[in-house]
Parts: C-alpha cells; structure tokens; sequence
C-alpha cells in the first residue's frame, strides 16, 4: 500500500469520528472512561498510540497486533467512594493478525438509600459488566486496523440495562524509526435505556502519537506519548506520558493531563520478574474525593 493511501485511510477514520460525536447530549456508563491498566494511567492515559499489550483491548484494538505471544493482565483499581473496578485482558498476536478478549466489572460497597425528605429508606448497590472481543490486522507495511465488538450491562438496585458497542482503531507506523501516531473511536453504539430513561454511550475519541527511543545512559528503551481525547459529552483534553526503561527493563512512568476538574498527574512504576510484571499507578484527585490506586499483574504465556 502506498503511504500516501495509507494516510487517506488514517484520515478517513478521524473524520468520520468527529461526525459520529457531533451531538453531545447525556451519557451513561461512565465506567468506560475509567481507563484500564496500571501502565497506561501511569503514562496519563497517553496510550492510544502506545497499546502494545494485553491493555490495547480497551486503549486501540489495532495494538494487538504488537503483542506477540499470549499475555494476561489482571488489573485492579482502587478508585473513590468505596468503587473497584477489576478487569481481565488477554492478547496475542500471529503473524498479521492479532487477538484480544477482556473483562471488566465495576461494583459499589452498600449506598444508603433516600427520600425526597432526607430519610434513609435502605441501601443500594451498583453493578457494571462489559465483555468484549478485539481483532487487529496489519493493513500494509505501515497501517494496522483494528475493532472491538462489546456487550455492556448496567444495574442499579433491582433495574437493569444493556447494550452493544464497538471500538474502531488504527495504528500507523511513520517512516522516522520508533515514531508512530494513532486514533481511536472508542463505545460507538445506540442509545440504553434505564426504566424509562434513555441514554447515550460516552462516545470518545483518542488521537496522538508517540515516539520509542533509547537514551544512552539507561539499558532499555524509553517512550514519550502525547494524545488528544474528545468525549461526547465534555470539552477537548490533553494527555502527556513518559516511560523510562532502565536496567532489566524495570519503568519507571510519569502523566500529565489537561481538561479536568480534580486530576493532572499521576506517576507509576513497573517491575518485571522473567514472564511476570508488576505494575502500580497512582492518581491523585484534588478534591474530597479520595486518590486512585491502580495495580496490575501480567503474566507471559
């Protein structure tokens, strides 16, 4: 494929995402803006062009393809209010293509339950599910493609909801070595309905690039990302990561963003032990809130 069609194709997806996320209006599911993967939040959420683990099944599906052989992720995160949000993410890749299926749940401790007057009336208990398969294929020399098919489920109390999604991504690999930028389309689907109440998915899209390199006093390789995401529902934000690779590959993280109320950095590390990896992020809010801790356990197959 010549790169001049491949920037065609790159270009198509953008706009054709700006299209789809042109009517704001409201939004549920929050849970799928969470993010997945102690990584990737330790880079800020920079990692649409990064997404070359187990993780791209939710970041870009097209990161598949760098996978490579299987690898498991299970991630926890400890979030605000008593939320923990657990998700499981296996990838591989084989040749030009690449396969990944996740998990995830988010569940609440007990709510109390009030009326119009302030009187508590019981305790509730809020519960989120989504599944989904991702595929990815190198489209040329430089191109990979990838979707994510999902099925989502939401309960609140006794009510429930449930739906349908897709992620679109795409990964293109720039002539100048280790420099790559990438875009995703991310919970594209129809309206839920909660009771009678219905609502649109947090459509959102994800575009940036990101550059590989190594620096000649650290042994491993280092990435600097910068991404830009619009959510349907929300202005335009920023995010800026680093990874730094030292000795035996352990990494160090750093992310910056821009856009929101109570968040802008966060820092992570991580810590490899032959086919296994630990990683931990942390994600201070500025508020009453509370701070987000987020670990992950990778295991190579």
């Amino acid at each position: 494929m010549k790169l001049g069609t491949v920037f065609s194709v790159f270009a198509a997806l953008l706009v054709a995402a700006s299209a789809v996320s042109a009517d704001p209006g409201q939004t549920g599911l929050t849970f799928l803006k969470m993010g997945q993967g102690a990584r990737a939040m330790g880079m800020g959420g920079a990692f649409s062009t990064v997404a070359d683990d187990a993780s791209a099944t939710y970041w870009n599906p097209a990161g598949c393809i760098d996978v490579g052989d299987t690898e498991v992720l299970l991630s926890h995160a400890g979030w605000v209010q008593g939320i923990d949000m657990e998700n499981v993410a296996i990838a591989r890749s084989h040749g030009d293509h690449g396969f990944g299926l996740s998990f995830t749940v988010l569940r609440t401790d007990e709510i109390e339950m009030r009326d119009v007057d302030g009187t508590r009336i019981g305790h509730f208990r809020f519960f989120d599910f989504a599944i989904q398969g991702s595929y990815a294929h190198n489209i040329g020399d430089r191109l990979v493609g990838g979707v994510s098919v999902k099925a989502l489920y939401e309960q609140i109390d006794e009510e429930t909801a449930t739906g349908f999604a897709v992620d679109i991504g795409g990964i293109l690999n720039l002539p100048v070595d280790g420099l790559r930028v990438g875009a995703c389309v991310q919970h594209l689907g129809a309206k839920m309905k909660f009771i009678d109440e219905s609502f649109d998915l947090p459509l959102t899209i994800r575009g940036g690039l990101s550059y590989r390199l190594t620096v000649p006093f650290l042994s491993d390789e280092s990435i600097v990302a910068f991404e830009i995401q619009k959510p349907r529902e929300d202005d335009l934000k920023t995010h800026f990561g680093i990874e730094v690779g030292l000795v035996e590959k352990l990494a160090l993280r750093f992310g910056y963003r821009t856009g929101y109320d109570n968040q802008n950095v966060s820092v992570g590390v991580g810590i490899p032990v032959n086919k296994y990896r630990l990683d931990y992020a942390y994600v201070p809010f500025y508020s009453d809130l509370g701070d987000v801790h987020r670990v992950t356990f990778g295991i190579g197959l």
